[in-house]
């Protein structure tokens, strides 16, 4: 009798196991981001391209850059920031044993930015930091609910 319960208890659990690694597989598989081509030109940004991409988004950092973005919901809140300059880049080279370089600032780039793909989520803003206690400007703003739909063709 004691073998049959044993039994039992080793299926049941085996068949847990299972069903839970399948849940785990499939929210894996489901993780998704936004994935957002801009054009920086003299201070103006535009749209080259957005999708959808399967995997994971990077941890959102906050520091002193000169801009950041915002994810806000279909409610006017912010669900999601990070900050970054896509204008500031960082250069080194190695001449005769002295390395040189430093920071050079673009007046023209394309860049991407990769966003989380949130249910909630409306449009996504970016905004130019202007003061030392956190005032900013919107300079650019895209809505991004739609990313990843599929038109619908009526024949």
């Amino acid at each position: 009798m004691d073998k049959k319960i044993y039994f039992i208890f080793v299926i049941i659990f085996l068949i847990l196991l299972i069903l839970l690694m399948t849940i785990s597989a499939d929210s894996h598989l489901k993780k998704e981001y936004i994935f957002l081509e801009i054009s920086y030109k003299n201070g103006n940004f535009s749209l080259i391209n957005k999708t959808l991409e399967k995997g994971y988004y990077p941890k959102a950092i906050i520091d002193d850059y000169e801009y950041k973005v915002n994810i806000v919901s279909d409610r006017g809140e912010i669900i999601y920031s990070t900050a970054f300059d896509p204008i500031l880049l960082f250069t080194d080279s190695f001449s005769n044993e002295i390395i040189e370089g430093g920071a050079i600032r673009l007046n023209e780039t394309e860049f991407y930015v990769i966003l989380p793909n949130l249910k909630t989520a409306e449009k996504a803003e970016i905004l130019k930091i202007i003061g030392q206690n956190g005032e900013s400007v919107k300079v650019f703003e895209v809505e991004i609910y739609d990313v990843g739909a599929e038109s619908c063709r009526i024949k």
